[in-house]
């Protein structure tokens, strides 16, 4: 459109650029990361929510990433 696109996080906002959203499939509503991401896996074993909590490391195994601990 010609328009320069400007960077959100700077100390200056005023212009025009893309805003990036998670949105719910087939209805368009915004998502919030609760609902995006914990709501569907809310019901596995292995996960564990802990509020107010702070982590300093996160252990992962093996070569595929797959996080075991805090």
């Amino acid at each position: 459109m010609g328009i320069p696109r400007k960077d959100l996080n700077a100390d200056f906002i005023e212009g025009c650029s893309p805003i990036y959203n998670t949105q719910q499939h087939g209805n368009g509503r915004r998502h919030d990361t609760f609902h995006a991401f914990l709501l569907p896996v809310m019901g596995r074993p292995n996960l564990s929510i802990k509020k107010f909590s702070h982590v300093s490391k996160i252990l992962f195994k093996g070569s595929d990433n797959t996080a075991f601990g805090v």
